[in-house]
């Protein structure tokens, strides 16, 4: 049995009594400490309303900790939330609770199971984080079931920060005189900020969003945008598919260094195209063109568009694109000859209605076969 006191802040809400406080390695380390009802991934078993844990997020945590604490950086500033169904001592004088392990331990992980797991692999590397203080609030007198009704509305209440923001935030941080005011920068996150795709594709598809020629003019929903509906394209979506499909070694608009403004520009003639041969005038909410799937496709036909315009002309305006398009049209596979036509690609009556990742690669390399059958026999001519 140990018994621990810690300076604490009681809070109340309703009938439920919380103390913030803090923990350390030591103490999670405990044996019977704490304990994580894991769900059971076997069809039909009744235990366990946790999440199973992530490897891969501990690992992350466990990194980031030992190597932010080299610099003195090493933070977990958000709370785990600790449940028990027995009592602990508060002395409101001192602001100190007390209790004996052995009273109220094990104490049930509602929230934090992660942070606790990462935290105390990382100490096990680096002694010096064995003394780290882990904020934690902890809830007193809860059965199984109040527990449980708490991991649920924490889970299902409080919200990951959307990825549309995420890509928002990390375009920021690519100024690179504020990160390096930074004494600490996640490794992760530093290569986000030194490679500069969030924030040349936001910028790109920025210019998609506003510019007045785009056929995607006020179709794209941007981070904190209210603006929502149901014919709107997630920024977090085709700023995903830029930087797969443009953004990449591959692509020749990314291999021959274009400045994100021309890129944009670029990619402006590319859509007024696309739309040209694919939409021809009907309503852009019928078709799936501007769908998530939809757009996988026309950027992922970008390289292949550009690569002959690199290697030819060195012009990209609208007419040279959609000529270089319809060569590679007029050449595609009777198996996907289909996808010529803009009535295809309609919601609803249109083939495209079932398109996904995995069939629009398949269009995607018959549109390859197409343009390089075309060419071949440009060349011959």
């Amino acid at each position: 049995m140990v018994r621990i006191s810690r300076p604490a802040v009681e809070i109340i809400q309703g009938n439920l009594k919380l103390y913030l406080t803090y923990l350390t390695p030591r103490d999670l380390d405990e044996e019977g400490f704490y304990e994580v009802d894991k769900l059971d991934a076997t069809p039909g078993a009744s235990k366990g309303y946790q999440r199973i844990l992530n490897e891969r997020r501990v690992g992350a945590l466990d990194r980031y900790l030992r190597e932010a604490h080299e610099h003195g950086y090493a933070n977990l500033p958000t709370t785990v939330f600790l449940a028990t169904e027995g009592k602990v001592r508060y002395n409101e004088d001192k602001g100190v609770i007390s209790f004996d392990t052995k009273n109220v331990c094990p104490f049930n992980v509602v929230d934090g199971q992660h942070r606790i797991e990462g935290l105390r692999r990382a100490s096990r590397t680096d002694n010096d984080l064995r003394s780290f203080r882990l904020p934690v609030t902890i809830a007193t007198g809860l059965d199984e079931a109040h527990q449980m009704y708490h991991f649920f509305v924490v889970n299902t209440t409080q919200v990951p920060v959307d990825q549309s923001l995420q890509q928002q935030i990390a375009a920021r941080f690519e100024d690179m005189n504020r990160v390096e005011k930074l004494p600490y920068i996640p490794h992760w996150l530093q290569h986000r900020v030194h490679t500069g795709r969030d924030q040349r594709a936001l910028q790109i598809v920025t210019k998609l969003n506003t510019h007045r020629k785009s056929p995607m003019k006020g179709r794209i929903q941007m981070a904190n945008d209210p603006e929502g509906g149901r014919n709107k394209i997630k920024q977090s979506s085709i700023v995903k598919i830029i930087q797969d499909q443009v953004l990449t070694s591959g692509n020749p608009l990314e291999g021959n260094e274009t400045s994100a403004d021309v890129q944009g520009n670029i990619l402006l003639n590319l859509w007024i195209a696309i739309d040209k041969l694919f939409v021809d005038g009907r309503n852009r909410d019928d078709t799936v063109i501007y769908k998530s799937n939809g757009l996988f496709w026309g950027f992922g036909i970008s390289r292949w568009v550009f690569n002959v315009l690199y290697s030819s002309t060195d012009n990209f305006t609208v007419d040279s694109i959609t000529k270089t398009i319809q060569q590679g049209l007029d050449e595609l596979p009777d198996e996907a000859a289909a996808i010529a036509s803009p009535d295809w690609w309609l919601s609803g009556g249109g083939r495209a209605s079932a398109l996904n990742r995995a069939n629009a690669r398949v269009y995607i390399e018959a549109f390859r076969q197409g343009l390089a059958k075309a060419r071949n026999r440009e060349i011959r001519v």
